[in-house]
């Protein structure tokens, strides 16, 4: 399946075409050559697997941050997420429950393996410097 310029569903497809000459294998009377196109195929997938985890992939995360109205928040948060490798975008500016408040939303991408652990880093970093309402990975694409 095609979804703009990105392909998915290709191991699927070619799982079903590799299930189908199993079975004609089998079916045909070859065990010999079924039992093969079998263990290459599990084997093939196991790897193709393992190595998928290390393939960086762009991540997202919405984070809504409390302020103070008139803070300079909506450049700091961007300057002090950039030297550790994230980019932030200012999305929206609401006021808080009260009028001495507002929040800031963001979003934050970056880019790393599925193996990585998730960016603890980053909510902890903002937490030493605002309260933070949010924060919600995404798995989105962003277009």
């Amino acid at each position: 399946m095609r979804r703009g310029d990105l392909v998915t569903g290709v191991t699927t497809a070619a799982t079903l075409w590799m299930m189908t000459v199993i079975g004609l294998c089998l079916g045909g009377g070859q065990i010999g050559l079924g039992m093969t196109a079998t263990g290459l195929t599990i084997l093939t997938l196991w790897a193709l697997k393992w190595l998928d985890m290390w393939i960086p992939r762009e991540n997202r995360v919405m984070l809504v941050v409390k302020v103070e109205p008139g803070s300079s928040s909506i450049s700091d948060i961007p300057a002090l997420l950039a030297p550790m490798g994230y980019k932030a975008q200012f999305r929206r500016h609401t006021r808080g429950d009260d009028a001495q408040q507002a929040k800031l939303s963001f979003e934050v991408f970056w880019r790393n393996p599925e193996i990585m652990s998730q960016p603890a880093d980053l909510l902890k970093l903002v937490n030493e410097r605002y309260q933070v309402v949010s924060f919600e990975l995404t798995s989105e694409s962003r277009h």
